[in-house]
């Protein structure tokens, strides 16, 4: 993961990590939540990147939430 040193990236980063915290809850009672989750981020990671618009940060925090909840 990038180096976290100002507001921004460390707001992204606590947004990914409870993300990642809820997911995983979840996934206690419903173990398909989370690849199930990981494949809808993975999918708005494409939309997303296709708008054409400034969106590194939401791609930043999205490939977070996506690290923290790999196996």
């Amino acid at each position: 993961m990038p180096d976290y040193k100002d507001d921004q990236a460390q707001t992204r980063l606590a947004l990914a990590a409870l993300t990642a915290c809820i997911a995983q809850t979840l996934g206690e009672q419903d173990a398909t939540f989370v690849p199930r989750l990981r494949e809808n981020l993975k999918k708005a990671c494409y939309l997303l990147r296709d708008s054409g618009s400034d969106i590194l940060g939401t791609l930043e925090t999205i490939r977070n939430v996506e690290q923290l909840l790999k196996p």
